[in-house]
């Protein structure tokens, strides 16, 4: 019965992998340098796995950095992407076993691939910023954490994507409260270091309306939410305190 179940899960593994391909080849993807956007962004995945951080200067960054917002179509699939049920049962059944090596691209790597090409790209993919707002109301959570983290690097100004950042301070899920303060926080830093490039003054915040939501975080029933509202009513200034 078990060598049934892993001749199935076998059988299984193998039909998944002969319909990616034909998926693959059925998609018209960019190509720099001969390889596609997958191939450099699992490259990209394996920088920062052995790097532990993410680097803009690399070649895998600069290939896709040159590849561009053409790249959006497939990352922002890839945020949304979801395991079947069958899919998920295959990497149960993989990780109980060791005399069979599969690498399965769950949709947990192909989110962290795409947040990664999103943060190397940065404003080059700016007229998705509604596509990834989109993606805050997703039904995966991890999906919303996702999209929350990475409007704050896409999004030049942080006009567009605020709305959606602080209707994600009051998600269910903590990982997206959380997320979506550290987004606001890094979107004021962004905003203030520009504004004071050009202008030469101090300026004032523009998350204004974030603070209420903000400051109930305060109190929230999670240390790492309580945290990140802190840091962020912090950054905002006197405004964020009052």
């Amino acid at each position: 019965m078990k060598r049934t179940s892993w001749i199935i899960a076998a059988v299984s593994l193998l039909t998944i992998g002969v319909l990616a391909v034909v998926i693959l080849r059925g998609r018209r993807e960019p190509v720099c340098e001969g390889k596609r956007p997958s191939i450099w962004l699992r490259e990209l995945e394996k920088e920062v796995q052995v790097d532990g951080r993410l680097s803009q200067t690399t070649q895998v960054a600069k290939a896709i950095q040159r590849i561009g917002a053409n790249a959006c179509p497939s990352l922002l699939a890839m945020l949304r992407s979801k395991d079947s049920p069958l899919k998920r049962r295959l990497v149960s059944l993989v990780h109980r076993q060791s005399f069979l090596r599969f690498d399965i691209i769950t949709s947990d790597r192909l989110r962290a691939r795409a947040h990664y090409a999103f943060v190397v790209l940065g404003p080059l993919t700016e007229p998705e910023v509604p596509s990834v707002v989109a993606c805050l109301s997703d039904e995966n959570p991890r999906a919303r954490s996702s999209a929350a983290n990475i409007l704050s690097f896409i999004d030049s100004n942080g006009l567009r994507c605020v709305p959606g950042l602080i209707r994600a301070l009051q998600d269910p899920d903590h990982e997206v409260r959380s997320s979506g303060a550290i987004a606001l926080r890094q979107i004021d830093i962004h905003t203030k270091s520009s504004e004071f490039e050009a202008s030469g003054s101090i300026p004032e915040s523009r998350l204004k309306a974030a603070v209420p939501a903000l400051k109930s975080l305060l109190n929230d029933r999670d240390l790492s939410v309580q945290t990140a509202a802190a840091l962020a009513l912090q950054q905002i200034g006197p405004l964020g305190s009052e």
